[in-house]
């Protein structure tokens, strides 16, 4: 049989496992043990769970952040310089697409752990939140900058 606290195996002649000490459950009618097959985690392993997917998430707020201020910068400059506001866009697109796809994978990496009953990354749920916020915000205000360019080359 085998212990149901760390899964060792015990002869049928003891009654505690050799490896944690635990005392097992006989049931006597047939001589079988009962088996809890509940996971059970180390202090330390609960801790790196709650760490998982972490530098995701302040990667993408980072980049999100700084997606924000280049976009900023893009808003400021539209009227004057035109030109150069269009690469300050371009590289606020690709800022963001990257802050999007860390938020989504830290919300996944989220998901997943609560699904395997594994402790609940709570930091990297709510870092990748504001990473797609920030992406969200930065594609809604490059869509307005682009109306903008778009006007004010119309009325070249």
């Amino acid at each position: 049989m085998y212990c149901k606290k760390c899964g060792t195996y015990i002869d049928g002649e003891s009654e505690l496992c050799p490896a944690c000490k635990a005392q097992e459950d006989f049931n006597f009618d047939n001589n079988t043990t009962v088996v809890d097959n509940t996971p059970t985690y180390t202090e330390e392993e609960k801790y790196n769970d709650r760490r998982a997917g972490l530098k995701g998430g302040i990667a993408g707020c980072i980049l999100g952040f700084i997606g924000s201020v280049i976009t900023g910068i893009a808003l400021g400059l539209v009227e004057f310089f035109p030109v150069p506001s269009i690469i300050f866009i371009l590289i606020s697109v690709a800022l963001n697409v990257i802050s999007l796809i860390k938020g989504i994978q830290s919300i996944k990496t989220f998901i997943n752990f609560s699904k395997q009953g594994k402790a609940k990354p709570i930091a990297t749920l709510i870092l990748g939140i504001v990473s797609l916020a920030f992406s969200i915000e930065n594609f809604i205000l490059i869509f307005f900058i682009f109306i903008i360019l778009i006007a004010i080359l119309m009325m070249l």
